[in-house]
């Protein structure tokens, strides 16, 4: 694997750097949207002591991420597992209508979250693969390929491959500015190292004039 997919810190690139980020913020406004989601139809859930339980793992997770900066494929395929697991309980312990329709799960928009993650790391196939997995699971938690699910995985197909894409793409930028610059500083080396040639040939070639002159004669 390569070392870049490994690395938890800076260094993919200011543009990569800034996507990153925008990760970190969405992470946290997406478990804020899926609390106040739960909260707008708790009367109706089934059990709404186990969503609770559900979102304080998400929310925990939430916070480890946000302080750790973690970017590596590890940390974010252990995300991917836990919004698996947090959209399956759907089925249980949301309301009668998310349960059967797929209109809403209990993490909502969150389980996109390690979709953009590996889309990041991986490029547009890692994100189209992460969309799928995501995708399988929505329609499993419905038990049937309904417009709701199939209309949302659809978005969420789009976002993985999408942000893949912009993350290859900025990679490849990023490696043709590294090279542009090595290749800079090559000719800036090459020109420093011609001028003191240059210079000592001519401080030598006037010092023998110099003798020359002061030998006189032939010399």
């Amino acid at each position: 694997m390569r070392a870049r997919r490994g690395r938890d810190e800076a260094g993919d690139g200011s543009v990569l750097d800034a996507l990153w980020g925008a990760v970190r913020v969405f992470r946290v406004l997406a478990l804020v949207y899926a609390l106040w989601s739960i909260w707008i139809r708790h009367e109706d859930m089934a059990r709404l002591d186990i969503a609770l339980v559900v979102m304080g793992v998400i929310a925990a997770w939430t916070a480890y991420m946000y302080a750790a900066k973690r970017r590596d494929l590890g940390a974010h395929l252990v995300e991917m597992l836990l919004a698996s697991a947090a959209v399956m309980t759907t089925r249980w312990i949301d309301t009668p209508l998310s349960a059967t329709t797929g209109d809403t799960t209990i993490p909502g928009v969150w389980q996109n979250v390690p979709i953009v993650g590996i889309a990041l790391i991986l490029g547009w196939r890692g994100g189209l693969i992460a969309s799928l997995v995501i995708t399988a699971v929505m329609i499993a938690q419905v038990g049937q390929f309904d417009s709701e699910p199939l209309s949302n995985a659809g978005l969420v197909v789009m976002l993985g491959t999408c942000m893949g894409y912009g993350a290859d793409v900025a990679r490849r930028e990023q490696a043709e500015l590294r090279r542009a610059l090595a290749k800079e500083a090559e000719v800036a080396e090459r020109d420093r190292l011609a001028r003191i040639v240059h210079d000592g040939v001519l401080q030598t070639l006037a010092f023998i004039h110099r003798r020359g002159l002061d030998l006189g004669g032939e010399s």
